[in-house]
């Protein structure tokens, strides 16, 4: 699917952006809508506390990583314990430890961690028994599980295996991993036999849809939102709301103050604008004197040539599609 296009920092432009359109607070402050996305986790982590097995959620930053720990904090049956997310190459078994009983602890002024592995190990079971009894199943996660030393990763086969009695275990696990990192936890064998792997693959069209509408949907004119949704093609949040950003920028920039399909189209690569309104390369050959082979490395984004042979190209093919959608 061709992707839209945008070059300025979208940092820089948002409070610029935000003043033009009379937007006072944080447009995208607001809780995503309950995606696919969302909808899979929940089931894995209710898998993973069911079956015993560690829970690995994969997606690169702004795929929804974030928002999908805040889902889970929120759900009174479940709780949360993250380790801390900082220095994670010199985590040790014996830090994991300590944070998952930091976390455990009922009482914040409870006094300092004993220093004996056995102490630790007896006070983490009771802790775990405790929160069990007053219903609540205990999760562990490691943000960034990638960047962790290999020993502590190992320790974690050890602490879903506590159990009370008979009963089932009493500690659940998930690890948060950037997609390129996944591959080190599936080489260890104390994580890749025993864990299950869901990929966080963004918005859905109509997930897209809604959110736009919930955040800056009235500055965009309905039929920008439709071809949006047609050439997003990273549907990850956090590049949406860039994205967004961007195209109000475009628009900020003619003096309009909605985003119209003109924005769009002036944000989409030229690959994607040649087949969203088929056109030939012929045609571009004809007016540009230039060869097809060159047209389609510049449409590609692989021309590695003059900057004026590729603005003759932009400048041809935008010549055309105002053409043709004047005629129409």
């Amino acid at each position: 699917m061709p992707e839209l296009e945008l070059s300025t920092d979208p940092e820089l432009a948002a409070q610029r952006v935000y003043r033009y359109f009379g937007i006072k607070t944080d447009p995208w402050d607001v809780l995503i809508p309950d995606t696919e996305d969302l909808q899979a986790c929940r089931q894995a982590v209710r898998d993973a506390i069911a079956y015993n097995h560690i829970l690995v959620v994969v997606g690169d930053v702004g795929a929804g990583k974030t928002t999908f720990v805040a889902l889970m904090e929120s759900d009174k049956s479940i709780h949360w314990v993250t380790v801390d997310k900082e220095n994670q190459e010199t985590v040790s078994p014996q830090v994991v430890l300590k944070c998952l009983i930091r976390g455990l602890r009922f009482d914040n002024r409870a006094g300092r961690i004993p220093s004996d592995p056995t102490l630790q190990t007896i006070e983490a079971k009771d802790l775990l028994i405790k929160r069990q009894r007053a219903g609540q199943q205990v999760v562990l996660c490691l943000d960034d599980g990638q960047q962790y030393r290999v020993g502590a990763l190992r320790s974690l086969k050890r602490l879903r295996e506590y159990r009370y009695g008979t009963k089932r275990h009493l500690l659940s696990i998930v690890i948060l991993a950037h997609t390129s990192g996944y591959h080190r936890l599936r080489k260890l064998e104390e994580i890749g036999r025993r864990s299950a792997a869901l990929e966080l693959r963004g918005l859905t069209d109509d997930e897209l849809r809604a959110y736009i509408g919930m955040t800056v949907g009235e500055h965009f004119e309905p039929a920008a939102t439709e071809a949006f949704v047609e050439h997003a093609g990273d549907r990850r949040p956090l590049v949406i709301q860039n994205q967004l950003v961007m195209l109000m920028n475009r628009a900020m920039l003619r003096g309009a103050k909605t985003v119209g399909i003109e924005d769009i189209e002036g944000g989409l690569s030229l690959d994607a604008l040649i087949k969203r309104h088929r056109i030939k390369l012929a045609e571009i050959e004809q007016q540009t004197g230039l060869s097809r082979a060159t047209i389609s490395q510049v449409s590609r984004g692989a021309y590695e040539g003059r900057a004026d042979t590729k603005e003759k190209v932009r400048a041809t093919v935008m010549a055309i599609v105002n053409k043709r959608e004047a005629a129409q």
